[in-house]
């Protein structure tokens, strides 16, 4: 009776060890299945966003070659868009097919991608603020260049006119940039001769509007035209709104940048758990080889004893006994062959 106590503690407690490495392999599958779901959907949704953005730029550039005159890509937003679509798409879609089919080298290039466009922008972001003269120089410079083709180039045309309305500036650097155009330079012959865009003019609510309002005003001083013209540089005025508007630039800037820091930590997570599982299975994948490689090795040893009795005992004469008492060996049992 004591005996048979002892037994049922002693299985209780085997059943009590056993519990909590049940429960915690549950959990590490639960936090498993969980990770991979999320990141499932965190590239899926990139990789929707990516085709979208692809497909606007695609459509932008198809109507922009109607009306292009302008060669330079730097210019074209719908280039932007395109490269933009092209890397968000097919990054995106590295990630969608890497959780899915729990592939480890395609998850650490997505993890490292994702990690070097990180890595350049925060680098990019550091650099134009080190060097912000050299980044203001380089604005205005392909300002300017937009200017020499602002009729030609829709795309810019509508992106300046908005900008010179929504920041009350006008041209890059000031409002003499606008001499850099063939229409506008004061040695044309047109009535735009000398004069800026109606998007730089002064507007009030209750006055006409006057389209010519800018005639005649890029030979003047600043302070003869000041209430007429917007006289500042457009340069100038988007970086005062930025930062009187630091707020919403952290905003923007957390939005571009936290997914992204979002997207190489939860590949990280991934890949380190995967990697252990990886190296456990294989640790009993070799434990299982060695076991059946004793097996074989054991059965083969068995075949050979008993094949040392039946020969010892007059069993190794097949020539003189009848073919249908013949046994063979086959598979470690012993079979009559067939007649």
């Amino acid at each position: 009776m004591q005996k048979g106590e002892s037994d049922c503690v002693a299985g209780g407690d085997a059943s009590q060890k056993r519990r909590p490495a049940k429960q915690a392999r549950y959990c590490r599958h639960f936090s498993y299945l969980c990770l991979k779901f999320t990141l499932i959907a965190y590239c899926t949704a990139f990789w929707m966003i990516g085709a979208f953005i692809l497909g606007v730029g695609i459509y932008a550039e198809v109507e922009r070659q109607k009306y292009k005159t302008l060669e330079s890509a730097f210019l074209a937003p719908a280039i932007i868009l395109i490269l933009l679509g092209i890397i968000m798409f097919f990054v995106s879609f590295v990630g969608v097919l890497a959780s899915l089919r729990d592939n480890l080298c395609l998850l650490q290039a997505f993890m490292y991608i994702l990690g070097i466009c990180l890595l350049i922008e925060l680098t990019g972001g550091v650099v134009a603020l080190i060097f912000r003269n050299q980044t203001i120089d380089f604005l205005n410079n392909n300002i300017r260049r937009g200017i020499e083709n602002y009729y030609d180039d829709l795309d810019f045309k509508n992106i300046m006119d908005f900008v010179q309305k929504k920041f009350k500036c006008c041209g890059g650097e000031d409002f003499k940039d606008w001499s850099q155009n063939a229409y506008h330079s004061c040695a044309a012959p047109g009535p735009l001769a000398c004069g800026v865009p109606y998007s730089c003019c002064v507007r009030n609510k209750t006055d006409i509007i006057n389209t010519m309002c800018g005639y005649k005003t890029i030979d003047k001083e600043r302070l003869s035209v000041q209430h007429v013209i917007y006289v500042r540089g457009c340069t100038n005025a988007v970086l005062i709104w930025f930062l009187d508007n630091y707020s919403i630039m952290a905003g923007v800037l957390l939005g571009i940048l936290l997914p992204q820091f979002l997207g190489v930590l939860l590949s990280l997570l991934y890949i380190v758990p995967g990697t252990s599982q990886r190296s456990s299975s294989t640790r009993a994948a070799g434990r299982l080889l060695a076991a059946e490689c004793r097996r074989v090795t054991e059965r083969a040893a068995r075949e050979h004893e008993l094949a040392a009795e039946d020969n010892h005992c007059g069993l190794a004469e097949p020539r003189r006994q009848d073919p249908q008492q013949q046994r063979v060996l086959t598979r470690g049992r012993w079979r009559y062959p067939p007649a």
